[in-house]
């Protein structure tokens, strides 16, 4: 028999290797911890980063036919948790009638593995609202027999981009109509003169045409005597963002007008500034003849 020193040696050893266990499982389950910490960290963070975007993901394992949405997904197609997120009933219920071909189209290419263009299409919401999607195109994954296993697309709700894209081409579309229908010449150039566009008044003007004017600066367009009222009101412009004056054009024919020109910045980080100009030859003239009419008739009175 094993006497008492023994047993309680072996108790000892035992313990003490049951406490390393321990110790090492504790350190185990700290990491465990510290990467599940993690991993919620990081999937707070990427749905922060999908609400922000407005990107979510559609997904289906393709071996078993379970389908699901992102939480961000969830709230772009204005959907709740009970929602049949299958492709079929994505596209009969969400999917605009007009779009539901080519989504149909992307699904299958997407369930043989192939690849897909990046897309656009539009979705209704169970509230009658309708927003614009758009995915660069499903990720397959593929399983040990090289067969379509996984899908994931990626979709961003691009609606206010669109608004905003189409907003701003209905704004150049009426600026350019009043730019090209001005009875004033307007030259676009920048802060040393160089010409880059102009109305079609402009062309009227100086009798130039618009290939010719767009490898001009602005002094080029003034006679020589004129040339130092040019660069002083280039000047100016770079201080002051404006400037106002009169001075000459000499027109392609060698003629010479009278100008008023009214120019100012209007990008500051491209540098460019908007110039009309109005021919006031005629006014200068009557005025000259009134100021001659006024002086004959003051002398006829002495």
């Amino acid at each position: 028999m094993r006497d008492l020193g023994d047993v309680q040696m072996t108790c000892k050893i035992e313990h003490e290797d049951l406490e390393k266990k321990i110790r090492k499982l504790e350190k185990k389950v700290s990491q465990l911890k510290q990467k599940n910490e993690k991993l919620r960290e990081n999937e707070w963070f990427l749905n922060q980063v999908q609400n922000i975007a407005h990107i979510g993901c559609w997904y289906m394992n393709l071996q078993t036919g379970a389908s699901g949405l992102s939480d961000e997904l969830y709230k772009i197609y204005g959907v709740d948790r009970k929602f049949d997120c299958t492709a079929k009933n994505i596209i009969e219920k969400l999917v605009h009638p007009d779009d539901r071909e080519k989504v149909q189209s992307a699904f299958e290419k997407a369930y043989e593995g192939m690849s897909q263009p990046a897309m656009e299409w539009r979705i209704v919401r169970p509230d009658g609202t309708e927003r614009i999607m758009y995915s660069r195109g499903a990720e397959v994954s593929l399983d040990k027999n090289n067969n379509p296993s996984k899908i994931i697309a990626p979709v961003q709700d691009i609606t206010e981009f669109r608004l905003l894209e189409r907003g701003l081409i209905r704004s150049e579309k009426r600026f350019r109509k009043l730019f090209e229908e001005s009875n004033d010449a307007i030259f676009i150039h920048d802060l040393e003169g160089k010409i880059y566009d102009l109305n079609q008044a402009a062309l009227n003007m100086t009798g130039y045409p618009k290939a010719s004017l767009l490898e001009m600066v602005v002094a080029d367009l003034h006679p020589d005597e004129d040339n130092q009222i040019a660069f002083q009101a280039l000047e100016e412009i770079r201080r002051n963002g404006h400037a106002r004056f009169q001075s000459k054009f000499m027109r392609a024919d060698k003629s010479i007008i009278t100008v008023d020109i009214s120019s100012s910045v209007i990008d500051e980080e491209e540098r460019m500034v908007q110039g009309l100009v109005r021919d006031i030859t005629k006014q200068k003239q009557m005025e000259d003849q009134l100021r001659q009419t006024q002086k004959i008739e003051a002398i006829g009175t002495l």
